[in-house]
């Protein structure tokens, strides 16, 4: 009996060292608690918080390439009177919009009065949707993984039991995934110290160069948009029909098909929650995707529902909902590729005043301070 409990202590410990060590290296391989996280040239929270603490803006727009590609900041200040902060980045989706919202722009000194957030289709409810990949170094700074209502969301509840509690445990003992963020990034900068040459640049600012040239911006611009497109009758296959007449289908190929107000399957009435906690309005514009040659945009069936379901809710939480989908002035040249309105001053332009005719009643003009 003594050797067999002799047997079983020496396999204890032996499990325990072999746990133990791993997962030591794994914790000193990570950023500490609290440090923030290299995100490049990519949107910095500590940098966005502190122009919202300076300018104190009143109105943040919030989204990815449909704000950037559509709103000139400085254009729309001028005709709306308000302090416009465009909060956006290229490539994210709904996880993201609610991590801009509860870690910066909550977190600024004075609230601004209204967020509106710029979205296509599905995007509200498809909360997994570019939570990985290029994103994940703005996830980490936006300390995503952090929050409850990421954990609630995103931190698979079906998979309950015995299995699912020694998975979960085992991530938080072994972060291989944080991990072999803090190595690649440590093979990176090796790799460009073992390659500079005399006067070359820093690594920071070889990082930053290589950022830039391989970034979005330097992507063929005869590409389609986001959803799989639709091929022209008696044409090429999907994903290369000819983008001035077929669209995409106009619903993400792998997006939920019905609207859902769980707080359990997405971050939106998380982002309800915290705006109303926090005395912020919001209100949420659907875009024009690429339009058909004819400049229409017709909805499937499948989308119309999910829209009209949308909207009932967000009018339940007493938040509003524009859409400039089915707007024919919205016309084919204004696009520059995919769902991207041209950056040329005239269409942004033309874009700003038509987008700000359509959201002044809501939005406000914003009226002088009263006298003393």
């Amino acid at each position: 009996m003594a050797t067999a409990r002799s047997g079983i202590t020496q396999l204890i410990t032996v499990a325990a060292i072999a746990v133990a060590i791993p997962a030591l290296l794994l914790r000193l391989g990570q950023p500490e608690a609290g440090e923030a996280f290299p995100v490049g040239d990519r949107l910095d929270p500590a940098v966005e918080l502190g122009r919202l603490n300076r300018v104190k803006s009143d109105w943040v727009i919030v989204g990815n390439s449909m704000v950037n590609s559509r709103i000139d900041q400085r254009y729309l200040e001028e005709i709306s009177g308000r302090e416009v902060r465009r909060l956006a980045e290229g490539g994210t989706q709904s996880a993201i919009w609610f991590l801009i919202l509860k870690q910066i722009i909550i977190k600024a000194d004075t609230k601004p009065e209204w967020v509106t957030l710029f979205f296509r289709d599905t995007d509200l409810t498809w909360a997994d949707f570019r939570t990985t990949g290029v994103n994940e170094d703005l996830i980490l700074a936006l300390q995503g993984p952090a929050q409850p209502e990421w954990q609630q969301v995103l931190v698979r509840r079906n998979e309950a039991g015995f299995i699912a509690t020694v998975s979960h445990s085992l991530q938080w003992l072994l972060p291989t995934q944080d991990a072999l963020k803090a190595g690649r990034r440590s093979l990176q900068d090796a790799a460009f110290t073992l390659t500079q040459m005399p006067g070359s640049w820093q690594k920071s600012v070889r990082r930053q160069e290589l950022n830039e040239r391989f970034g979005l911006a330097h992507l063929r611009h005869d590409l389609g948009s986001d959803s799989q497109t639709a091929a022209k009758p008696g044409g090429g296959a999907a994903g290369h029909a000819e983008p001035a007449d077929v669209p995409d289908p106009g619903m993400y190929e792998n997006g939920p098909v019905a609207f859902d107000p769980s707080p359990d399957t997405s971050f939106l009435p998380h982002i309800i929650a915290l705006a109303k906690q926090h005395g912020i309005k919001l209100h949420f514009h659907r875009v024009k995707r690429r339009p058909l040659a004819n400049h229409t945009r017709p909805d499937p069936g499948l989308l119309t529902a999910y829209l009209a379901d949308l909207k009932t809710y967000l009018e339940q939480n007493n938040a509003v909902l524009t859409d400039e989908s089915q707007d024919p002035t919205l016309t084919l040249d204004m696009y520059a590729d995919g769902d991207h309105i041209a950056s040329d001053a005239p269409m942004q332009h033309r874009y700003a005043d038509n987008f700000w005719a359509r959201v002044k009643t809501v939005i406000g003009v914003k009226q002088a301070a009263p006298l003393p």
